[in-house]
């Protein structure tokens, strides 16, 4: 049940510590209240920004993003980065989705894990990359790969092929 979020992340993410404060001899503070406060954490806790990101009608917008910004430090898009989105035309580039987002999370400090390069599943290759050859393919691959990550030099981590276990369409050919 996630309607009472803010007490399960105190249940889940948080850990009551003991601190010794001494003086610079090693003697220990007596009587003193000392607040520490956690600005931050050596781990990222993400979430994938919907599809839709930008699209959403009235405050619905504001609210998600608002949802992000409080409970998450690092995001990933859901589809935008998506060969099938990026290039549905051979040579013909749409980032405008990709963009809004990639923008959006640098805009507010949260870093992004670029999702997916590649997708595995057939159905998920445009259907003009399925009717090249097994040598052009891998030209129109490594072309897509030195767009994607030239136009996003702040993502540091890429998924590079979704799903190549379970799918295998590159494998194959």
């Amino acid at each position: 049940n996630w309607s009472d979020i803010d007490s399960l992340i105190i249940l889940n993410r948080t850990e009551n510590i003991k601190i010794l404060v001494t003086d610079s001899i090693g003697n220990p503070y007596q009587n003193n209240e000392i607040l520490i406060q956690q600005l931050n954490h050596e781990f990222s806790f993400g979430t994938c920004i919907s599809g839709y990101f930008g699209s959403f009608s009235g405050n619905i917008q504001q609210q998600y993003e608002d949802t992000l910004l409080k409970y998450f430090n690092s995001t990933v898009d859901e589809w935008s980065f998506k060969w099938t989105v990026i290039e549905p035309i051979q040579d013909s580039l749409h980032f405008d989705k990709a963009d809004e987002k990639y923008y959006w999370s640098l805009e507010n400090n949260l870093p992004m894990r670029g999702h997916t390069i590649f997708w595995a599943n057939e159905a998920k290759v445009p259907g003009w990359a399925r009717n090249l050859s097994d040598e052009e393919l891998l030209i129109e691959m490594k072309e897509h790969v030195i767009d994607i990550v030239s136009r996003y030099p702040e993502l540091n981590e890429f998924d590079v092929n979704n799903e190549m276990i379970l799918n295998h369409y590159f494998r194959d050919r």
